[in-house]
């Protein structure tokens, strides 16, 4: 009994978000009686259908092997990082930022050891293009899937909302790569990388079928039954690695939100704060530097129905502060355990340049309101 006591303190101390959405919950449910209708179970249904479905692509390597046959096309410094960026880019879009930034800087800082590199910048890099990436689909970070589900976005509408954010942020990572010189790289010493092709024949269709029904176009009960059979069959394990404390951010979020806004005074000062779509933006952005912006998602939409202007300032708002992004956190944990030096650097590097992709992107998100 005492060992679950001590792994259950664990799991909350772990995670800190998770503790100040826990806390969050039981306090404002003192001053208001918390119900179960609260709680948005399609975004909560839907992000755990999405992050078992990354487990899997995880366990079979897809982007090990993506990764791997790129680094080994790249002939120079230049090279090596526009090639890490774009598919860093590209992966996040559909396996998350967090799993990129968690298969990315651990083998940058492995490719960093052989070539006497600094992984300071590219990690920092590769972190800003993870966050940037995953805001462009609809399941590239839990926060999009809960702003479709919340705001009922169709698909052109939410790709409308996206499409100018891809474009600019291609063109600012494009530049940062000409920071690195064409000097000539040549790579040793990386494993050969095998793809289990097999399971990729129903995960896939599977994967389609959960997009459907973020945007509601097919039965949300489907999906879940769906999975949890297809991970039975295939590896009953995969269960345990599933971020199972997110899932419950969000129920202490939901909660926490649900009793604020049936307080008269808090109601209130929320809605004057998020009034108009400008007003909307420039608050989300300032708060996700604060709290994340998952947090900040769940509290600012109960009181606003400015979606583009929410979209806008939650996935610009990843870049920014350590804590204005989960991604942001575990680039630094994973720096701070695979190269474990240059720390106070890295810190400096990592949020001038984050602060310098911050202002341009969000000068750019506010005239596009």
């Amino acid at each position: 009994m005492k060992k679950i006591a001590l792994n259950v303190r664990d799991f909350f101390l772990d995670d800190k978000i998770l503790l100040a959405a826990t806390i969050s919950a039981i306090v404002t449910s003192f001053f208001n009686r918390p119900h179960l209708s609260y709680v948005n179970f399609h975004v909560i249904v839907s992000v755990f259908c999405i992050m078992t479905l990354v487990q899997v692509y995880q366990r079979l390597h897809v982007l090990d092997f993506f990764a791997r046959e790129l680094i080994i096309k790249s002939h120079s410094k230049r090279a090596l990082m526009q090639m890490l960026l774009a598919l860093t880019f590209v992966g996040a879009m559909f396996l998350t930022n967090d799993m990129t930034v968690l298969t990315f800087v651990p083998l940058f800082i492995l490719i960093a050891r052989q070539l006497e590199f600094s992984p300071i910048l590219p990690v920092t890099l590769i972190t800003i293009s993870a966050n940037l990436g995953s805001s462009l689909t609809p399941f590239g970070s839990p926060h999009n899937i809960f702003l479709v589900s919340f705001y009922k976005l169709t698909i052109r509408h939410f790709f409308e909302y996206s499409i100018p954010v891809l474009i600019v942020s291609i063109i600012l990572l494009t530049a940062t790569t000409f920071l690195f010189p064409k000097e000539p790289i040549k790579l040793h010493g990386l494993h050969p990388v095998e793809v289990e092709k097999g399971p990729l024949w129903y995960f896939i269709p599977l994967t389609v079928v959960v997009f459907l029904a973020v945007f509601s176009l097919i039965p949300l009960w489907i999906t879940p039954i769906l999975v949890i059979i297809a991970i039975m069959v295939f590896d009953p394990k995969l269960f345990k690695t599933v971020d199972y404390g997110l899932l419950l951010t969000f129920f202490c979020f939901f909660i926490a939100v649900g009793n604020l806004s049936h307080i008269p005074q808090i109601a209130t000062f929320m809605r004057s704060i998020v009034g108009t779509a400008k007003q909307t933006y420039l608050t989300g952005l300032i708060s996700c530097q604060l709290i994340a912006n998952v947090p900040t998602e769940i509290l600012l939409s109960s009181f606003t129905n400015h979606a583009h202007a929410m979209f806008l300032a939650i996935n610009i708002g990843g870049v920014g502060t350590m804590f204005a992004s989960l991604a942001n956190l575990i680039a630094f944990k994973r720096f701070k355990k695979g190269w474990g030096k240059d720390i106070g650097k890295f810190l400096l590097v990592f949020t001038g340049m984050n602060f310098l992709f911050l202002i341009i992107l969000g000068t750019f998100g506010y005239f596009l309101i």
